[in-house]
């Protein structure tokens, strides 16, 4: 959204007592500002629940994410080809121990990464049965999920409803 722009005159309107200054300027400063909101990204995007967004590695429902506003936040904002991720998933619960997690966000694609730059030591994790620590996130399923993984590549356990991921990422799409 453009800023107010106001016309800039000086005590008088002759142009010549007061304090003057180069409207023509200030319309340039103006629009520079209105170029950053542009560059910076779009707006962002809520992705509609939908409880196929997040699964495991193993076979059925083993993840269950409340799709409620209070317990879940998946939006993402781009700009270009690049995709700035915000996820906070809050009192879910793993009904069995998996090797990773994987986050959908329809309708991005990410690019995959290649050798030696697949995982990103980018956000934590909590639950009573872990505590706080950093977790690897990679692209993985034809760049249509995320992967979440212990950083030490271990199953994540089995938890109550206490499981709560949170992260910011910034990737590049496909």
């Amino acid at each position: 959204m453009p800023i107010t722009r106001t016309a800039i005159i000086d005590d008088d309107g002759s142009g010549k007592t007061g304090t003057v200054i180069d409207n023509a300027w200030k319309q340039e400063l103006y629009n520079q500002i209105d170029g950053l909101e542009t560059a910076g990204g779009g707006p962002w995007t809520a992705v509609p629940y939908a409880s196929a967004n997040f699964v495991t590695d193993g076979a059925g429902t083993n993840w269950y994410v409340p799709g409620v506003a209070a317990n879940l936040v998946q939006k993402y904002s781009v700009r270009g080809k690049t995709v700035t991720l915000q996820l906070k998933i809050f009192n879910s619960h793993l009904y069995v121990a998996s090797y990773y997690l994987g986050v959908k966000w329809p309708p991005l694609v990410f690019k995959e990464p290649g050798a030696g730059q697949d995982w990103l030591p980018a956000i934590s994790s909590h639950t009573a049965a872990t505590g706080w620590g950093l977790v690897l996130v990679g692209v993985g399923a034809g760049g249509q999920y995320l992967d979440f993984r212990r950083t030490n590549f271990s199953n994540w356990p089995v938890t109550g409803d206490d499981f709560t991921l949170n992260c910011n990422l910034t990737l590049e799409l496909a």
